[in-house]
């Protein structure tokens, strides 16, 4: 089992180790409570969701990781390989809302724009229908994205070399990372249904895409937390 961080109770008084754990809870509970009218009307249900959705984001990010981590010397990293990102102690204004406006706000433009963008050209690519549905694609790719990407940017920010890290699969997993790879395997399980003839409404673009995606994002993350954590992806 890995390490796992503590550190103070946030701005909520809560600790981050149990809003952490309540975070993929929320994100499913949201997903499923809102699933029949995905299925009766996708778009309409994609856009509205969008909103519950980034608010559990950024409120994760928020309370329980550190945008700053990135410039967090090797060693500590190390030694703290699948637990939550530690909030510097040392730093009087950590806690509060301001000091967050700007990662958060990066890390939103980044995501509704390139990772959006990057995630919907990967969706055509793996098959999405290239003639048809396309604000289906696009907004499947904006909750894909700020289901993978976000977190990762939010406390990466812009260090090349931690994305060169990620971008090839080589940073050692923990918590964020394996939330993130745990949604592209979801979501690229989430394809087998669709072609079968089953004739049933749910297996219509893209409900099971983002369906696995959901549920491979909190399995993923939990396995980072207590199963892999600190380990790398071994092709």
């Amino acid at each position: 089992m890995p390490h796992r961080t503590t550190s103070k109770p946030n701005i909520t008084g809560l600790s981050p180790t149990l809003l952490t754990h309540l975070h993929p809870l929320v994100l499913l509970t949201s997903y499923f409570l809102q699933f029949p009218s995905l299925v009766a009307s996708p778009p309409s249900t994609l856009i509205s969701s969008l909103f519950p959705l980034t608010a559990i984001q950024i409120t994760y990010a928020v309370l329980c990781l550190d945008s700053t981590a990135h410039s967090a010397s090797s060693t500590e990293m190390k030694s703290k390989p699948g637990g939550l990102r530690p909030k510097k102690a040392d730093s009087a204004s950590s806690g509060r809302v301001a000091d967050h406006i700007l990662p958060i706000s990066i890390s939103l433009l980044l995501t509704a724009t390139l990772f959006t963008f990057l995630t919907t050209l990967l969706l055509f690519l793996f098959g999405a229908p290239f003639t048809t549905h396309h604000s289906h694609t696009v907004l499947a790719a904006t909750h894909i994205s700020l289901l993978i990407a976000f977190p990762l940017i939010y406390v990466h920010r812009l260090d090349s070399q931690k994305w060169s890290e990620i971008s090839s699969f080589t940073v050692p997993l923990d918590e964020v990372f394996a939330a993130s790879v745990g949604a592209m395997i979801g979501a690229w399980c989430g394809a087998v249904p669709i072609p079968l003839d089953w004739d049933e409404p749910w297996q219509k673009w893209p409900c099971t895409i983002l369906t696995g995606a959901y549920l491979g994002y909190a399995v993923g993350k939990f396995m980072g937390m207590y199963v892999v954590g600190g380990k790398k992806l071994v092709f």
